[in-house]
Formats: structure tokens, C-alpha cells, sequence
């Protein structure tokens, strides 16, 4: 989930450029800085401990019918996941270089002891995905002396060289042209193109981005993708490390899981494959429910939570800081050098092809393609 800690802090931010998901950005003088596979964390804390300031950039997401409904999407995931708006919200546009259209809505809110929280969040919109940015202080004393830092936080921010877009980014994993190869299988590559993956969230109650559920065969799970667009999919085909190739997936023979959905009145409406699936729906601690199975979102991997020793149903990997993973499958062990990046792991063992396939991380759990890992004690 896209939520930031409201303290933590990691190291002194610079006043150098910074890329982040494809977008620059400066971090203001005096901030600490901290980054995660989601978001950009930016603290900055006064001497006196009078107040304390937060700025966030999250991970950018596929921009829906309008940035009205970006804004909303953004409000919902990033600040009503975690604050609670004690007071009027208001909504005005900003400027931004290079973004289309953009808003910010300011609301008063309450998170824990802390009350009285002034909070921003701006969305800006670029050529299919908006980007959001929030600012939030421990009080209006705060939020005074920090405006300019926020102001100049939000300047800053612009899109890379194409060269390093979400789409085309340099990645250790390589990209091939499409194929009736099943991800996973040797010789199989990501096309390199898709739509981008949202961050797993529920907007409205509905679920968007990465989910997942244990399957009927116990050691597996069932993966599923939901896009605001209303379009869902069983383990889903990705074209790249965080983007979903629809129309590859649409394309492969046979069933392909590819459908919509819709959420109202308690229920839930799935049609795929010439299936029409009606289940209760329900908003869970940690997920939904689609009647009694419980869905949990699925995390990107970070070299904390894939590095170390994992054991599954018929399989075993240990991945090492340094690269080196050793694995044991079905009876067949091996050796080799392993890459990662967004939901798509590269294994290149010494001996023999390599293979690319889905990697996630939830909770205690490590999915890598259809399979769930537990760490080795």
C-alpha cells in the first residue's frame, strides 16, 4: 500500500537532480531523505522540535478519464488510507512544467495523537499518468515555514529524458519480441511494452493493481490484476517490470483469464473467458474478499525482502547480496546470477537457458511466478 510513516528518516537529502520512477526531482535544503520502492519520503524536523514537515512523491499511476478523478484516486489511496480529514477540504489548480493539467486539495486531519495536521496533496498530470506529491506538517506553524520548501519541492518535478521513462528505463531485465511462450519458460521475454501497473490500493472499495489469493493447490496462489479502467486478469502477463502487456495477454491461445469487472451493492460482477462469476464482495483489514477467499496486495521486492533463504511446496532459492542464487526445483538444482526489478525476476543459471518470470513480495510470503515461499528458518 502507498502509505508514508509519518516519521522515519534515512539520510540527508542533497540539492542534486534525483530520479525517481522517472520523474526528477530536488529535494529542498535541510530535508532527510528516504526512498522506497513506492515513494520519496522528505522530512525535515525544526531545532527547536517546535514542528515537524513531510514531503512525499509516490510512484506515478495510469491516468484515469480526468485529473479530477486523479486527484480523487491519489486523495483516496495516499491521504484518506491514513489521515482523518477533521475539517473542509479545498481544491485549486497549480503549475507545473511539462504537466497537461494538475490539482491540489488542502484539508485539516488527524493522524494518531497528532491533531490539527494541515495536509496538501497535489496531482499533476502527465501524457498518460498523473504523478502525486503531498505535503503535511505537525502544525499550521509548521506548515507556514515550510510552504516555500514544498512550493519548491513541487518545481522541481518533470519527467526524465525518454530514455529513462517508466516505459523504457534502463533495466537488468531484457525485453524480447512477443512470443507464444508462457512467462517463466525458458526463452520467454517481456515484450517491453504495456500499461503501467498501479500500486496495489482500494479506491472507492475497489481494488486496483496486484492481488493475490492462495489457490485451490496448496503452495500456490492465484494472481490477479485490477485497472481503473474495470478491466481484471488472472496471472497476469507482464510486458515489462512494472508494465502489464494487455494485448499479449488478449493474444495468447486458449483461456487468458483477460476480463472486466464490476463492484456494486455488495457484489462483485467478473466476466471472462465467456464466465460470468457473481460473488459477495467485502472490504477487508488487510484486502477484499471476493466471497470467502481473502485477497492481499502484492509488494515490489526490495533487495531486504528477496535477499535470503525461501522454501515452497517442491522448490527452494536462496538469494544472496551478491547476486548468486541458489536454487533447487522439482529435483533439479542449480546455480547462477539473478536480477530483479519492479515484478519481473531474471534467473541466468551457469549451465542452460535462463528464464524471467513474476516476482512479488506480501507480508510473509514471496510469489515468484505461481509459486509461494516462505523464508527458510
Amino acid at each position: 500500500m502507498r502509505l508514508l510513516p509519518f516519521l522515519g528518516v534515512i539520510a540527508v537529502a542533497s540539492a542534486q537532480p534525483k530520479t525517481f520512477d522517472g520523474y526528477n526531482y530536488v529535494a529542498p535544503a535541510g530535508y532527510v531523505e528516504k526512498v522506497s520502492a513506492d515513494f520519496v519520503e522528505l522530512t525535515r524536523t525544526d531545532p527547536g522540535k517546535r514542528f515537524l514537515c513531510r514531503l512525499g512523491m509516490f510512484r506515478a499511476q495510469p491516468a484515469l478519464a480526468s485529473v479530477e478523478q486523479d486527484l480523487e484516486a491519489e486523495w483516496k489511496a495516499v491521504v484518506l488510507n491514513q489521515f482523518q480529514i477533521t475539517g473542509p477540504a479545498t481544491t485549486r489548480p497549480l503549475k507545473l512544467a511539462g504537466a497537461s493539467q494538475n490539482l491540489a486539495r488542502t484539508a485539516v486531519a488527524k493522524l494518531g495523537n497528532f491533531s490539527n495536521l494541515p495536509v496538501t496533496l497535489a496531482v499533476f498530470r502527465f501524457p498518460s499518468q498523473y504523478v502525486g506529491l503531498l505535503f503535511s506538517a505537525s502544525s499550521a506553524e509548521g506548515a507556514t515555514n515550510c510552504q516555500t520548501d514544498f512550493e519548491q519541492f513541487v518545481v522541481s518535478v518533470r519527467p526524465s529524458k525518454p530514455a529513462t521513462s517508466p516505459a523504457t528505463s534502463a533495466s537488468p531485465i531484457p525485453t524480447g519480441p512477443a512470443s507464444n511462450l508462457y512467462p517463466g519458460m525458458p526463452g520467454w521475454l517481456p515484450s517491453g511494452v504495456g500499461l503501467p501497473v498501479p500500486s496495489p490500493a482500494l479506491v472507492d472499495g475497489k481494488p486496483v493493481g496486484l492481488w493475490w489469493r492462495p489457490a485451490t493447490t496448496p503452495g500456490f496462489a492465484e494472481v490477479r490484476i485490477y485497472l481503473p479502467s474495470g478491466i481484471r486478469a488472472s496471472n497476469p502477463r507482464l510486458g515489462g517490470p512494472r508494465l502489464y502487456d494487455l494485448e499479449g495477454q488478449r493474444r495468447q491461445p486458449g483461456a487468458t483469464g483477460v476480463g472486466t469487472f464490476e463492484i456494486g451493492g455488495g457484489q462483485i460482477v467478473e466476466r471472462y473467458d465467456g464466465f460470468e462469476n457473481r460473488d459477495p464482495y467485502t472490504v477487508s483489514k488487510d484486502g477484499f474478499q471476493i466471497g470467502a477467499a481473502q485477497f492481499s496486495p502484492v509488494e515490489l521486492v526490495t533487495a531486504n525482502s528477496l535477499v535470503g533463504a525461501w522454501l515452497g511446496q517442491s522448490e527452494n532459492f536462496e538469494f544472496g547480496p551478491d547476486g548468486i542464487v541458489t536454487y533447487g526445483v522439482d529435483s533439479v538444482n542449480g546455480r547462477g546470477r539473478y536480477s530483479f526489478d519492479g515484478y519481473l525476476l531474471h534467473i541466468q543459471p551457469e549451465r542452460g537457458p535462463g528464464w524471467v518470470q513474476f516476482i512479488g513480495h506480501t507480508g510473509v510470503f514471496l510469489i515468484r511466478g505461481t509459486s509461494v515461499l516462505q523464508r527458510r528458518r
